[in-house]
């Protein structure tokens, strides 16, 4: 074939015969013989690929891209009705020089007589771990489900991709093609998973597994922020030190029949059955620990607090525990950017991609139920393993990730208190929501932190891991890890600082506000702004007439002076303020930013928040603390107009050092920026109002954070 021939490509993507019949066939007659037909995986595996080939076989089309080529010589099948009589191969054979099938074969496809167990390790073009998508496997067929209690399968490969073109895509490596594995759950429905043998070994292997909705047959998209719900780790690691790896489909999503419904007690008793399944099978050890981030951590605590006999230890990495507080509804505030993301964008959308429709399992339920239930009711309770943690009685790593803070920080740290077994606690470094994925599969993370934690629950070997300090955590501002025997550490005592009106001269916002450690002496001294602002663009955030954005412009702030040394803040915070309204509610939005004292340092670093609607100001007398409220959520208690509240607002956990000429900066609005706080922004709503925050003698509003003394101060 001539340069000029391969020059003309046709870009179709095809997912309708309209699509064939109206457009293509007319293009191709056009175009004349001798043109290369270019698919994108949605052709190929939208169900068309055998009117493609007689189409492109009566034009006289004589090349096509290798994964076409591949999925037409795997596949037999009969074709459209208004093509009788001629198969895919049929078409094959009349489009295909006999060099271009063999160069497809050697770039690593698995045709029809290859044995389904030799893939190589890497291969450009066709993920290492599925086999093409057969119509009798799709996910939304029921004539092929077995009525068997458990079965070994081929696990199923991508369907169609909608714009997604597979094989431009750097393929995650693991040499070994999965089996599906299914069982019957307690409730009826057939559970199923992938499970990933070691090669060259008949085991029996100890297992780790991950749970998601995300859809297994997925893994193949490689880690990366445009897939934020690829969150499985580096299995290949995991195989290569002789562990099986299982990925599960949750109920009601990917190929698990049942009801979605996300972190509930029902799936984490799901999740209960297929660890017991698969604990037993022949090349099994029945020792069983679990893997994954964000929502594969939330499975994890799920499932650990219905206590599967096999399950013996949990990694749980940036996942939380208290979904109705941790993030669906920030202290009483609906979410609503990451309900969006997250709900449509990860398992929504991704689901129709595959031809699922989004009622199959009612998953499109859930955003109605989370919307319907604003108080921390028994619908949350079940959702929520933290009221059962301290039934957990096996080893827990709990890692949290800093950069994660307003979606799953707090879950790790309460895990980590609320389990009874042996536990250790990671606080990790990562920055930002793209980090820590990017840490997770990250493998010289897992060979220093996760797999001698698995090494020893699982396999029974002393490698000292429990001899690490109770407590490790990465010190932002000092870019240092340090340790403790607990959380907040025994040394970490709180700090007062004091809202005051006083002007601190360090920033241009709403009032410039003081922070200091001088309790008020002022009789009456208060702050007032309304709201919405007229100069918020986004969110809070406001830009210049060059499109400079400002974060802090619109809102209010309170400054320290410049500290006078270095000081570490590690532990809990709490903001307790005196506020009035002219409504009968007001939200807060609370910020701590740590303002470096070097010009060149760049913007201020966020090192806690909060949040707090006043009309769910009662806290749980159980749980709340000095340093620590926990807010009931049970009831809504609107407030006066013009009376004075004390409300306190639970910061999240922090470490960070202040160093000689730093400042900490306290901001406090009732919204979130879109730029700085996304994709963990709430719903506004109707807030229209003035509201003031009082900080005198009578009055006196704080700060308070948990301060240790600096190593040799």
């Amino acid at each position: 074939m001539t340069t000029a021939q391969w020059r003309h490509i046709i870009d179709v993507n095809l997912t309708r015969t309209s699509l064939i019949t109206r457009v293509l066939a007319p293009l191709m007659k056009e175009q004349g013989s001798g043109r290369i037909i270019y698919f994108s995986s949605a052709a190929v595996y939208s169900g068309v690929a055998d009117q493609v080939a007689y189409v492109a076989a009566k034009a006289g089309i004589i090349g096509f891209t290798r994964s076409l080529a591949h999925v037409l010589g795997e596949h037999g099948n009969t074709v459209n009705s208004t093509t009788p009589g001629l198969t895919a191969t049929e078409a094959v054979r009349h489009s295909f020089p006999a060099a271009f099938l063999a160069g497809s074969a050697m770039h690593g496809h698995r045709t029809a007589t290859s044995s389904p167990r030799t893939w190589p390790a890497r291969c450009s073009c066709w993920p290492a771990t599925t086999r093409p998508f057969s119509p009798a496997r799709s996910p939304t067929s029921t004539a092929a489900v077995p009525s068997t209690e458990h079965r070994f399968t081929r696990a199923s490969g991508p369907p169609r991709q909608d714009a997604m073109d597979t094989e431009r895509i750097d393929m995650v490596d693991v040499n070994v093609e999965p089996i599906e594995v299914e069982v019957r759950g307690h409730t009826g429905n057939l559970l199923r998973a992938d499970v990933y043998l070691p090669s060259g070994s008949d085991g029996p292997f100890p297992i780790v597994l991950g749970a998601s909705p995300y859809q297994k047959a997925l893994r193949y998209l490689p880690p990366s922020p445009v897939f934020p719900f690829t969150e499985y780790g580096p299995i290949q690691l995991y195989l290569d030190n002789g562990y099986a790896y299982v990925a599960m489909d949750l109920p009601g999503t990917g190929r698990s029949e049942g009801t979605w419904d996300p972190v509930s007690r029902a799936e984490g008793e799901a999740i209960h059955d297929m660890i017991e399944h698969v604990a037993l099978l022949p090349w099994s050890t029945g020792a069983v620990g679990m893997i994954g981030m964000s929502h594969y951590c939330w499975s994890q605590w799920n499932a650990a607090r219905t206590r599967p006999p096999h399950l013996k230890t949990i990694v749980a990495y940036d996942g939380a525990t208290d979904m109705y507080r941790d993030w669906m509804y920030h202290g009483g505030i609906p979410i609503q950017g990451f309900l969006s993301t997250w709900l449509f964008g990860s398992v929504l959308y991704q689901h129709e991609l595959r031809g699922i429709d989004f009622h199959v399992g009612e998953k499109h339920e859930f955003v109605y139920d989370v919307l319907s239930h604003p108080l921390d009711d028994e619908w949350h309770r079940r959702r929520s393993p933290f009221w059962e943690l301290p039934e957990v009685e096996i080893p827990v790593f709990s890692i949290g990730v800093w950069g994660k803070a307003a979606l799953h920080l707090r879950g790790n740290f309460y895990g980590f208190e609320r389990v009874r077994g042996p536990k250790k606690l990671l606080v990790a470094h990562p920055a930002g929501f793209a980090a820590a994925q990017q840490y997770y599969f990250d493998e010289q993370f897992h060979r220093d932190e996760l797999l001698p934690w698995y090494d020893h629950h699982l396999k029974g070997i002393e490698n000292g891991v429990m001899k690490q300090p109770a407590a490790r955590f990465y010190v932002n501002g000092e870019d240092t890890y340090r340790s403790a025997e607990s959380w907040p550490p025994p040394d970490a005592a709180p700090t007062v600082f004091h809202l005051s009106g006083e002007h601190s001269g360090a920033v241009a916002s709403l009032n410039d506000g003081s922070l200091t450690e001088t309790a008020p002496e002022a009789e009456q001294d208060a702050t007032s702004w309304s709201y919405p602002d007229p100069q918020w663009m986004a969110g809070v955030t406001v830009f210049d007439k060059h499109g400079v954005s400002d974060h802090v412009a619109r809102v209010n702030t309170f400054t320290t002076t410049p500290m006078d040394r270095d000081r570490e803040f590690t532990g809990h915070g709490v903001l307790t303020l005196y506020a009035s309204t002219d409504q009968t509610d007001l939200d807060l939005f609370v910020k701590v930013s740590l303002v470096s004292g070097d010009p060149e340092a760049g913007l201020p670093v966020k090192v806690t928040q909060g949040w707090l609607r006043a009309s769910h100001r009662t806290e749980d007398p159980e749980l709340t603390s000095d340093m620590r409220p926990f807010h009931q959520h049970s009831q809504v208690e609107p407030l006066v107009p013009g009376e004075v509240y004390e409300l306190r607002v639970e910061l999240l956990p922090m470490s960070f050092l202040a160093r000689r000429g730093d400042r900490i900066r306290l901001e406090i609005t009732n919204q979130d920026s879109l730029i700085t706080d996304a994709p963990m922004t709430h719903f506004y709503g109707t807030k229209v109002g003035t509201d003031t925050y009082h900080h005198d003698r009578t009055h006196p509003s704080t700060l308070r954070l948990h301060e240790r003394p600096r190593p040799n101060a």
